[in-house]
């Protein structure tokens, strides 16, 4: 399996600034761009009160045209922020970039990933979600198909378990917990869900949050939903998946915001929860020495084998 983490090209300050001077004229002067993150597909850089996202391998190129389409259908529809298209760069072979990119007003908050929140502050935010993740799963599938959405890519729970157990062969479990992570990847429930418009990558570090009170590690609010570049319509347990990186208290209190929910569809949420959001996650944590990736990608895994 190869790592789906490592860029294919680089996208530095240099170049950024080169490609949104020369297709942004207008927005000049902008302070000099600064790094504010990626994901598998995509490059994320600041520029003042604006964000640039860049497409760093193949994949992300698709992925980046599919938040055009998406993101406007989706974004006037749900309570959270999200990304809203604001600047659109064509390819720009001459300056050393054949891709498109887009950009959008700056967003705060931290991955939820790195926000070091207890169980109490994850219960906190919970319900938010879960009526954000409701509102999504209203929006009518033929407004997105209308806007050129299409069907999640990765919505397929059983070629998510068999990613998920290739997944488990990279990471460091004990062989206890890798057996038992391995039958919950096996025990996979027919699809019972009529088809939703799904963000398709809906884990901790899609989520945004900002600390409020003095003690910013118990009390939290969500800022932002991010990174819609696998949005489509397809099976909610995809997303519902992010339930079991919560612990049971918090889960509880998500399912209850979001309303009732099949035994079959919250048994493929965890199949994704321990492939996606757990066993891909932790080998991603380990090979790049992200200690506080790996410990939440450990909690995930623990939520889920533990049912």
């Amino acid at each position: 399996m190869s790592s789906p983490w490592q860029p294919e090209h680089a996208v530095d300050a240099a170049l950024v600034t080169r490609l949104v001077q020369a297709a942004f004229g207008a927005l000049a002067p902008l302070p000099p761009p600064v790094h504010a993150g990626h994901g598998w597909d995509v490059d994320v850089w600041r520029l003042g009160e604006l964000a640039f996202r860049f497409p760093r391998r193949a994949l992300g190129v698709g992925a980046v045209i599919n938040e055009l389409r998406c993101l406007p259908v989706i974004a006037p529809r749900v309570p959270l922020p999200v990304p809203r298209p604001l600047h659109v760069g064509r390819p720009a072979p001459a300056l050393g970039f054949d891709a498109p990119f887009w950009g959008h007003a700056w967003l705060p908050g931290a991955p939820l990933l790195r926000a070091g929140l207890d169980d109490a502050a994850l219960e906190a935010i919970a319900a938010p979600l879960a009526r954000h993740l409701r509102a999504l799963h209203a929006i009518a599938p033929a407004a997105l198909r209308a806007a050129g959405g299409g069907d999640d890519p990765r919505g397929d729970v059983a070629v998510v378990a068999a990613r998920g157990r290739a997944w488990l062969d990279r990471t460091d479990l004990a062989a206890a917990d890798r057996a038992r992570a391995a039958e919950v990847l096996a025990a996979i429930p027919p699809l019972d869900a009529p088809p939703a418009v799904i963000h398709g990558d809906c884990h901790a570090g899609n989520l945004l949050v900002a600390p409020a009170g003095a003690d910013a590690a118990r009390t939290a609010s969500l800022t932002a939903v991010i990174d819609w570049g696998d949005a489509g319509v397809g099976d909610p347990a995809v997303v519902l998946a992010i339930a079991w990186s919560l612990p049971p208290a918090a889960r509880a209190a998500f399912l209850a915001a979001y309303g009732p929910v099949s035994a079959p569809t919250l048994a493929r949420a965890r199949v994704g929860a321990l492939s996606r959001h757990g066993a891909a996650l932790l080998a991603q944590a380990l090979a790049t020495d992200d200690a506080a990736g790996a410990a939440f990608a450990r909690r995930t895994i623990a939520h889920a084998i533990a049912g």
